[in-house]
């Protein structure tokens, strides 16, 4: 899918921190929307499931969840820093220039994609 709208700062710098930056600009730059397959090889999903076999697992991880909250709690925290300082503060991020420029009010093209993405 293309949707013509530039992508803002803080999702270029979360879509990099997840799959490198190499990956992130071969789906942004075209603005392509990867297949399953090449989804878990470049690491932007753990795994690929049916519905029943994602629901149970969900449920087995919830339950050692609870098991070890405090721990699992605080080192995700502290992995996690550098994108709950990114994105404490949206209007930075949000005043680059896709907006600036007026990309996503552009053409109605954001309408165009809330029409497509409801397909």
């Amino acid at each position: 899918m293309q949707v013509g709208l530039s992508v803002p700062a803080c999702i270029q710098f979360g879509l990099q921190r997840l799959i490198g930056t190499y990956h992130a600009e071969r789906l942004m730059v075209p603005a392509r929307c990867s297949d399953s397959e090449t989804a878990l090889k470049i690491g932007f999903v753990d795994e690929l499931a049916d519905s029943i076999r994602s629901c149970r697992g969900a449920l087995t991880w919830m339950q050692d969840c609870q098991l070890r909250r405090w721990a699992m709690s605080s080192t995700r925290r502290l992995a996690r820093r550098d994108l709950a300082e990114t994105f404490a503060d949206p209007g930075k991020w949000l005043l680059d220039d896709s907006l600036q420029h007026g990309s996503w009010r552009n053409s109605g093209r954001l309408h165009a994609l809330v029409a497509r993405l409801k397909k």
